[in-house]
């Protein structure tokens, strides 16, 4: 609260202005909410405020303004040095000002011994700081990163001490006035403060800290290149940028820090691949494999054998995914890398997941050390888990796992795993039923992606806003997107994105030329991967496509050289014939759409085989889907059936 004399005068003043006491009644609700925001006030407010200030005697403003360099927060020691007063004058001048309402006292103290108090206004704070001349603020400021310092806490403190000796480097400079060493401790301060946000993974603070500290290192300086680094690893997790950052890195360190050059290539590489540019992508990751390849066991190295594993896991080559995972992970129980073995257990969790539900065990036990990591592995675990219960018709926990997936992404404020989730989340409202919000999520994220550029996931986006704008008559954007899905997944390069789309294209296209070269494509792709790939819609796409190219037990011969589950099932019950059990496979797993095409399929068959009294039950419960998701083209197709089986 302000004090009560300030509270006072501002009512009192608001009694002949509605506007004022309108904007003061305003400012008391959203400041006492515990907003410390800046909020813009009318400038009498700021005026009565300071004037309350120049009432005090000369030292309580002086040791307030003092107060006011270190922040909101503040503690006894501090004021000691940056005023250089005695410590008992300076605890005697506080209890004046906690009478006065200014500041109050804190029951605990973030800092050893020192007695810690705060404003009991932000706004009081804001003016007292105001009032303090520029080339005054820099040598305060500069005296509180001192005292920072002798705590001896450079880790906890990080922030704080990159924050001060920043503010006496600007207001130094804005006053003309010269601090000798200042923009060396400066640097080292910022830099030691990204460091400690990299490691909280607090990638936006990170971020910030290491391109103010880049503003100010030399450039011919050898701990550059490792600054860069930093920089590059934070844009790179906050927003899959940081590409130029990075290889400026490795260029400078690769021929004095192998390790250092590898982490910033197998960083690009997980960049690339997020962008949807395989080929950059391998060049990168074959680039780190070779920094490492005569290390011997370290931290890098390990890491960059866990990002190995996992790429060839995304790639479906789950033989060397195991074996590169199986190295990390021991690389990483041997050195006591927690975050290392979480990104292992997940790798090789994924991989099995293929052969033996033992994999999900262990994306659970990466997600279970990700969780009291502060890592953002935690994303990557939930990712994998909602995947895996996906693709074993387990909708429910699949959802659960999303909500949380999106959560964790948006607690770490990092917008490209927000997108991941949303994606999730678009796939699961197709299946659900929930056709608005899967077109909404989809348009939106294919608008993000900027003219020129890609995203790994583009040709899923792609794929589930073909479908819905080709059940609503929009034939020709749903081709559109559907050949332009089947480019991005291509240029990402991994069987489980281009696997889909081809499915996908296959079905859409039917006996035309580019229909039955997706669906050969494929079958053939399916043949040699021998997994289960991408979105679950894939199986039942290539079913559908193989039944009308009279294709189907090709379609079930390939299906058998995979380990099966109900989608496969499903699909395999759909190319076989077998109709019926196709909508209960579906209707089991919650699959609406899938449900719907078989009934609808069946439907069909049983018109031409003059069984209409059995048709019409199925195509009645093909068309309440479609008319609840606003199917125009299907509806029309289905109840023109419906008429012919009258």
């Amino acid at each position: 609260m302000l004090p009560a004399d300030v509270q006072t005068t501002l009512i009192e003043r608001a009694g002949g202005n509605p506007l004022y006491a309108e904007e003061f009644a305003r400012m008391v609700e959203e400041l006492d909410s515990g907003d410390e925001g800046e909020i813009r006030l009318p400038e009498s407010v700021q005026g009565i405020i300071a004037a309350r200030l120049d009432s005090l005697p000369l030292d309580e403003k002086l040791l307030l303004q003092d107060s006011a360099v270190v922040g909101k927060v503040f503690w006894l020691g501090s004021l000691v040095l940056i005023g250089d007063r005695d410590r008992f004058e300076a605890e005697q001048l506080l209890h004046a000002l906690e009478r006065k309402e200014f500041v109050r006292r804190e029951r605990r103290s973030s800092v050893g011994d020192e007695s810690q108090y705060a404003f009991r206004h932000i706004l009081v704070r804001d003016v007292a700081y105001s009032q303090i001349p520029r080339a005054a603020r820099a040598e305060k400021h500069e005296r509180a990163a001192s005292w920072i310092e002798s705590l001896g806490r450079p880790d906890d403190q990080a922030e704080m001490l990159a924050h001060h000796y920043l503010s006496a480097l600007e207001f130094a400079r804005a006053a003309g006035k010269e601090l000798p060493g200042i923009a060396d401790r400066a640097c080292t301060a910022l830099r030691a403060a990204g460091d400690r946000a990299l490691a909280l993974s607090s990638m936006r603070p990170a971020a910030q800290f290491y391109e103010s500290a880049l503003k100010l290192w030399p450039t011919d300086d050898p701990e550059r290149p490792y600054v860069l680094l930093g920089y590059g690893k934070a844009r790179y997790e906050l927003a899959v940028e940081g590409d130029d950052a990075l290889l400026e890195a490795s260029a400078e360190l690769e021929d004095r820090d192998r390790e250092a050059a590898a982490e910033a290539e197998i960083t690009l590489a997980d960049l690339f691949w997020r962008r949807g540019q395989h080929a950059e992508s391998a060049r990168h990751r074959e680039r780190a494999a070779k920094l490492i390849a005569d290390v011997e066991v370290s931290q890098m190295k390990t890491h960059v054998l866990g990002q190995l594993a996992r790429f060839h896991m995304l790639a479906g080559e789950y033989g060397p995914a195991v074996r590169f995972g199986e190295s990390a992970l021991a690389m990483a129980e041997s050195l006591g890398l927690d975050e290392e073995r979480a990104r292992a257990l997940n790798t090789i969790g994924a991989a099995r997941v293929e052969s033996d539900e033992e994999g999900i065990a262990l994306i659970e036990r990466s997600i279970e050390v990700s969780r009291n990591l502060h890592s953002i592995e935690l994303v990557r675990g939930l990712n994998n888990l909602a995947h895996q219960h996906a693709h074993r018709g387990r909708l429910a926990a699949a959802d659960a796992a999303v909500t949380d997936m999106d959560a964790v992404a948006r607690r770490f404020g990092y917008r490209d795993w927000i997108r991941w989730a949303e994606a999730k989340r678009a796939t699961l409202s197709y299946f659900l039923g929930d056709w608005a919000r899967t077109y909404a999520l989809t348009d939106v994220l294919i608008g993000e992606i900027e003219p020129g550029g890609s995203h790994y996931l583009e040709g899923e986006w792609r794929m589930y806003r073909s479908r819905i704008r080709l059940v609503r008559g929009e034939r020709q954007e749903a081709v559109e997107d559907a050949r332009h899905g089947l480019e991005a997944a291509r240029a990402a390069g991994d069987a489980q994105m281009v696997a889909p789309l081809l499915s996908w294209n296959a079905r859409l296209f039917g006996a035309e030329a580019e229909g039955v070269a997706s669906f050969e494509e494929f079958i053939a792709l399916w043949l040699r991967t021998r997994s289960v790939q991408g979105a679950p819609t894939f199986a039942p796409d290539a079913a559908v496509a193989a039944r009308n190219l009279g294709r189907g037990q090709e379609f079930v011969a390939a299906a058998q050289t995979v380990t099966g589950g109900p989608w496969i099932d499903g699909a395999v019950a759909v190319a076989s014939g077998e109709l019926a059990r196709a909508a209960t496979i579906f209707d089991e797993i919650g699959a609406r759409p899938e449900e719907a095409d078989a009934r609808f399929a069946l439907a069909t068959e049983l018109v031409d085989l003059g069984r209409r009294g059995e048709a019409e039950p199925e195509l009645q419960k093909a068309l309440e889907f479609w008319r609840s998701v606003g199917a125009r083209a299907y509806v029309s197709e289905g109840e023109a059936l419906l008429v012919a089986s009258a």
